[in-house]
């Protein structure tokens, strides 16, 4: 990657948000990361991300709610959002919601390599069209 890409990890578990950041910035990716859905929506109000990488099950707002923001939010209609989530049932209701991927917990690093590989590739591809 030429620039780096930006990239917003919303999840409550500091030794996740260590893992995912440290991953992220030996592939090329800036990373910001809050630990809870109301911290999300405030970054999201002031800056636009290409990518969120959104945990569901969260303290104070849920993923969910942050989805909901999102939709209701014409600024951010091409931010690619990644799921991650160790709860399957939620995969019915993220997908009815606006999401691009999702990933189940425990993510294995190939996993979420791919999915930031393929989100940087649907920005090349709309560059192009």
């Amino acid at each position: 990657m030429n620039t780096p890409y930006q990239c917003l990890i919303v999840e409550d578990d500091d030794h996740l948000i260590a893992i995912y950041q440290w991953q992220l910035q030996r592939i090329g990716f800036e990373v910001i990361a809050v630990t809870d859905g109301g911290k999300a929506i405030e970054h999201l109000k002031q800056h636009t991300p290409q990518i969120l990488l959104l945990d569901l099950r969260l303290p104070k707002v849920n993923g969910l709610e942050v989805l909901e923001f999102i939709r209701m939010s014409p600024d951010l209609e091409h931010l690619y959002i990644v799921v991650i989530t160790a709860h399957t049932q939620f995969r019915l209701q993220e997908a009815s919601q606006r999401a691009n991927e999702y990933l189940v917990k425990p993510i294995r690093p190939d996993d979420l390599e791919a999915v930031m590989l393929r989100a940087v590739q649907s920005f090349s591809r709309s560059d192009t069209a």
